[in-house]
């Protein structure tokens, strides 16, 4: 890494992974093991850190303004096992018995609002 491609005279400009490395461990820090239930609070708590942290201000990424959405709007649970699902099947089947209504909601809601990338929004790391 150089400092000049980093720096200028305002400001020094940490690369994404100093910025997301932090915010991820400090999601992970009460975690006593690993299942689809803990990385959805891990998922969920990155996600709050990571604005909480400001870091949206000066490393917008698009992904996490979705999720951020999807925590405002209660769904993120439901989201988070979604995703990891095929990791854990069982786990998954388990959390549903429980949540099925919430699942429900999460399938409704996600149906109208999924992720939308444009010119505008896209994120690749060679922006940092």
């Amino acid at each position: 890494m150089n400092i000049n491609d980093i720096s200028d005279d305002k400001e020094i400009k940490l690369p994404f992974c100093l910025i997301y490395e932090p915010t991820f461990l400090m999601a992970i820090a009460l975690e006593k093991s690993i299942d689809i239930n803990s990385l959805a609070r891990i998922r969920e708590g990155f996600v709050e850190n990571y604005f909480n942290m400001e870091h949206h201000k000066t490393h917008p990424n698009v992904l996490f303004d979705f999720q951020k959405r999807i925590i405002d709007e209660g769904h993120f649970d439901a989201y988070s096992h979604w995703i990891l699902m095929k990791g854990d099947p069982g786990g998954f089947n388990t959390w549903f018995e429980s949540n099925e209504g919430n699942w429900d909601a999460f399938i409704e809601w996600f149906q109208v609002n999924d992720l939308r990338l444009s010119e505008a929004n896209k994120f690749y790391s060679a922006q940092y």
